[in-house]
């Protein structure tokens, strides 16, 4: 049975805190589900079975938004929410220079017309796509330093209902061949382009309620007051929120 957890955890994790110091933009978003979608369960970092896939979001004029989730120890709160955003660029975050590195090279090696990275428009992928892709960003966060793999892996994952099975984790997530690897071991002149945001619940930057990071190509300003210099048309997303399964 699908669960949805609606509450958020006011919690000072030293994951990925925004300065305080920093005047960011905001947008009004309110969470609309996940798809597509497959399911894994975590262990380690935490301990339950997950939803892995695309997170849809919806503005206040009804824009779709699509991202993926890079915090597993947060959720998503209920309704309509205002969510600062700022540019991973600005230093302001806390993810070590690799990582940042990283991050842009994932999206950038992933962009195909209908890759997995490819969420500026309603996804045409597989849940099988949309899965790994959310696997593999959630391995290239928790269980790399510095670029390095942690000797023992933080977070893990395994089937839950065989979307993605176990052999097809495993490659996702192989230490030297799988997807977060092969995103630290590209040239950082990969995903140079992209443009990577933080979004996190207004009001709690030096909490870490971050809630996602937002990846924009050739970004183009629209004329709004909710989103400022941030083109929703352009928009290719990642977010730190979650759903959970009971299992």
């Amino acid at each position: 049975m699908l669960r949805g957890i609606c509450s958020f955890v006011c919690a000072t994790l030293a994951v990925l805190i925004v300065s305080g110091s920093a005047k960011a933009d905001t947008m009004t978003l309110t969470f609309n589900g996940v798809t597509p979608w497959g399911t894994t369960v975590l262990a380690g970092t935490e301990n339950e079975a997950v939803f892995a896939g695309v997170m849809n979001w919806l503005d206040p004029s009804n824009n779709a938004i699509y991202t993926y989730c890079i915090d597993v120890k947060h959720s998503v709160p209920v309704g309509s929410n205002t969510y600062a955003v700022e540019s991973l660029n600005t230093g302001n975050l806390n993810f070590d220079p690799a990582a940042q590195t990283a991050i842009k090279n994932l999206f950038a090696l992933h962009l195909a017309s209908n890759g997995p990275a490819n969420i500026d428009a309603a996804p045409t992928f597989s849940n099988l796509d949309a899965a790994e892709f959310q696997i593999a960003l959630w391995d290239l966060i928790y269980n790399y330093s510095n670029g390095l793999h942690l000797p023992a892996d933080a977070l893990t994952f395994s089937p839950y209902n065989g979307v993605p099975d176990a052999g097809q984790i495993a490659a996702v997530t192989d230490p030297t061949t799988g997807w977060a690897a092969q995103a630290y071991a590209a040239p950082a002149s990969t995903g140079a382009n992209l443009d990577i945001q933080a979004l996190y619940l207004d009001g709690a930057q030096n909490q870490s309620l971050f809630l996602g990071v937002v990846n924009q190509l050739n970004p183009v300003p629209l004329q709004s007051s909710l989103v400022g210099g941030i083109g929703l048309l352009a928009l290719l997303a990642v977010v730190r929120v979650r759903r959970r399964l009971s299992v």
